[in-house]
């Protein structure tokens, strides 16, 4: 019998997690939070039918974060429930959860050309079609909400987006979504015959050096001197505070 009502607690789920999204098949999943310090937290994965298929523990840090990992299944179309415990006291589920392949859509202008605006986008917009239930997105906003500021604060990718959103084929906001990433999606669906999860995250305009990681930047020392004869070279330490 699966737990219902979850109990009264501080522990949380990052917003990036929520009902009906999409975890990598034959993989590892992994789901973060906050709870107290140094308390148990618990995950059990259940399949359509109820049964137990998957469970795992670990214990926050003194921080009060934690991470949690799983072996996800293979990928169907089956819908799965995760209910999550703090020492024993149920305070959070995700339903309607699928296993299938997961990519991300990243980049400039061209990529995040939304599929409402494009020829056929356009068209199923206005018939109001629905798309596929099995198409799971994070829809990630151009310009995230940042620690309680609308403000264009640089973001550290290690926390949370207070305003990114999962949604499905159904729902009618999938029209935001980047239509190369969509046609991508529908195709592969078809040629792999599973759920496909897209993590919608563009920005039209950006440089092609904000989407290069730091590693890439300060072991390439044509890019870094480059940087550096702009004004444009950012450390680790001044990230969060530069202008």
């Amino acid at each position: 019998i699966l737990p219902v009502n979850a109990s009264v607690t501080k522990a949380k789920l990052l917003n990036i997690y929520s009902d009906g999204m999409l975890f990598k098949q034959s993989s590892e999943g992994v789901i973060c939070g906050s709870a107290e310090p140094d308390s148990k937290i618990k995950l059990d994965l259940y399949d359509q039918s109820g049964s137990l298929a998957e469970t795992s523990e670990t214990f926050t840090g003194k921080d009060g974060k934690f991470s949690i990992s799983f072996d996800t299944p293979a990928g169907s179309f089956n819908e799965y429930k995760i209910c999550f415990f703090e020492d024993g006291k149920l305070f959070d589920t995700l339903d309607n959860i699928v296993f299938g392949e997961l990519w991300l859509a990243s980049g400039q202008s061209n990529m995040q050309y939304p599929l409402g605006q494009s020829k056929t986008g356009l068209q199923m917009y206005n018939e109001q079609r629905k798309l596929s239930h099995w198409l799971r997105v994070l829809l990630v906003p151009a310009y995230p909400e940042y620690k309680n500021s609308t403000s264009l604060v640089p973001l550290n990718p290690q926390e949370d987006i207070s305003d990114a959103v999962w949604v499905s084929g159904e729902d009618s906001s999938i029209y935001g979504m980047s239509a190369v990433a969509y046609f991508f999606a529908e195709q592969l669906m078809n040629e792999i015959n599973m759920p496909v999860g897209i993590l919608n995250s563009s920005l039209g305009g950006s440089t092609i050096v904000s989407w290069l990681s730091r590693e890439t930047i300060d072991n390439n020392q044509e890019i870094k001197d480059y940087l550096f004869e702009r004004e444009e070279y950012i450390t680790k330490e001044s990230w969060k505070e530069d202008s």
